[in-house]
């Protein structure tokens, strides 16, 4: 009887695991107005996604702006950490001088409550250019680095 000889192959894949790199910036900015000053001064194409970021529970949506690199396997993403919510007044308080909308905030890390955009790159050169930029930006008041870890126990959103 002839036997049959088995070959065995392994394949030994090495995963590589991105690690993410964050800036926390306060400005008095809106997203498309910081998205248009990265864009004029950088490499970088910011254009608005199609799927913000929505919080259900608060109901609360954060503008998410990006950029995807293929060739480089870049991705760069811009995201309001800020949500403003107006309601307007029952008709019910009639005692008040001025009728103002009641205004809410919500966030998108409550950890950052001060952090008004947060910008995420999977490269560590384009964060430590962005945040060379930033700083020399009149309209920016601070920009600082955020350690991974500390996006990642509160971050329960996927951005593939």
């Amino acid at each position: 009887m002839d036997k049959i000889r088995r070959k065995i192959y392994t394949l030994e894949i090495d995963e590589v695991i991105e690690k993410d790199h964050w800036l926390g910036i306060n400005t008095s900015l809106e997203p498309y107005q910081l998205a248009f000053i990265l864009n004029q001064n950088t490499r970088l194409k910011l254009s608005r996604s199609k799927k913000d970021i929505y919080s259900e529970k608060e109901q609360g949506v954060f503008q998410l702006f990006e950029w995807i690199d293929p060739i480089n396997d870049i991705v760069c993403n811009l995201l309001s950490n800020k949500f403003i919510i107006e309601k307007k007044q029952n008709k019910l308080n009639n005692n008040v001088l001025f009728k103002l909308p009641e205004r809410n905030e919500l966030y998108l890390f409550d950890e950052f409550k001060r952090v008004d955009l947060l910008f995420r790159s999977s490269n560590e050169k384009i964060i430590k250019s962005i945040k060379y930029l930033l700083i020399e930006e009149p309209m920016i008041s601070l920009v600082y680095n955020i350690p991974e870890k500390k996006i990642r126990n509160q971050l329960n959103l996927t951005f593939q």
